[in-house]
């Protein structure tokens, strides 16, 4: 039973695999920080590091309706969304959103300024923005990893330098062309 549940839903290109890593992640990453910087360990902090991890995906649904227009598979999601078939349009969203590129946060500017939010906030030990912005940091890594191994490339990280897709590798290319 617990193999099929798997199966369904957490190995490659399920549902629910992205996201339940980045629980996991999201969790020991925020008892790395905890012991390292020094943010306090307790509930309130923690849920809001785990809420960062994920809340910063919600410039994948604004990017459906804005850069990501002409992506057939974006296309299909905004159709099932205007139906009203939101299950379908969710399963169908993370299954294949690794083809969702030219988001509007997930990209080099987007990480680069969380990293000086980041820096900044240990720097002043400000705990919540710390909290938050390592958050956001942890998943953008993440993604980063995660486009990688899927897509053998961080192209779509750079698209805001030029026109670039989250296609796959081809012969020639190498990480980050």
């Amino acid at each position: 039973m617990l193999k099929q549940i798997y199966i369904k839903y957490f190995s490659k290109n399920k549902p629910l695999r992205h996201y339940s890593q980045h629980m996991l992640v999201g969790f020991l990453v925020y008892l790395i920080f905890s012991f390292l910087v020094g943010l306090p360990f307790n509930f309130f902090y923690f849920s809001i590091f785990i809420l960062s991890t994920y809340i910063i995906d919600l410039d994948s649904i604004v990017s459906l309706f804005t850069s990501c227009k002409h992506i057939p598979e974006a296309q299909e999601i905004v159709r099932s969304l205007k139906a009203g078939q939101i299950g379908k349009a969710s399963a169908y969203g993370i299954t294949v959103h690794k083809k969702l590129n030219k988001l509007l946060l997930h990209n080099i500017l987007g990480l680069i300024l969380v990293l000086f939010i980041l820096f900044n906030s240990v720097s002043t030990k400000n705990y919540f923005v710390l909290t938050v912005s390592g958050g956001v940091f942890t998943h953008f890594v993440f993604d980063i990893l995660d486009d990688i191994y899927q897509l053998g490339h961080i192209k779509n990280w750079f698209w805001i330098f030029k026109n670039t897709t989250a296609k796959g590798k081809e012969d020639g290319q190498h990480l980050f062309a």
